[in-house]
């Protein structure tokens, strides 16, 4: 079995896993919507729908790593260093893609009309992006090894 899913058998990470996942399932459509989470799911195609819940499982998985890593006595810093940026990034670069055309309202406060056009059109690349730079954060921090 991988390191990832062979880690989620400790209760204290299993907890993280799914604390973290459901945080990420709660605060990114309540922000991204103003609050009007029903209006956010009513709207949602079933392909970003899909890529969502993709997303929130895991950044769960990849905090519960992180935190295992961290927490171990052989933590590679530097390596933990780069799994890290490469999370964050991910994360980040999720957490701004819009999911739902309503959406488009959180990003217009801090980017230019152009830029929210450009991400609301290319949403599903953008989203696959984070998913990848998630995946190689994981990769970075032995997930995948047996």
């Amino acid at each position: 079995m991988i390191r990832l899913l062979a880690i989620q058998k400790e209760k204290r990470i299993l907890a993280i896993t799914v604390a973290a996942t459901a945080l990420m399932l709660v605060i990114y459509p309540y922000v991204q919507s103003f609050g009007q989470v029903d209006l956010w799911y009513a709207v949602i195609t079933p392909w970003n729908l899909a890529l969502f819940l993709g997303f929130s499982v895991l950044f769960g998985l990849m905090v519960s790593l992180q935190a295992k890593t961290l927490r171990s006595r052989t933590c590679n810093l530097k390596q933990s260093g780069k799994s890290g940026a490469a999370g964050l990034a991910g994360t980040v670069g999720g957490f701004l893609v819009i999911q739902c055309p309503s959406c488009a309202l959180f990003l217009s406060i801090f980017l230019p009309f152009n830029a929210v056009i450009f991400i609301a059109t290319y949403n599903t690349w953008l989203t696959l992006g984070s998913i990848v730079l998630m995946l190689v954060a994981v990769h970075l921090l032995g997930g995948f090894k047996r």
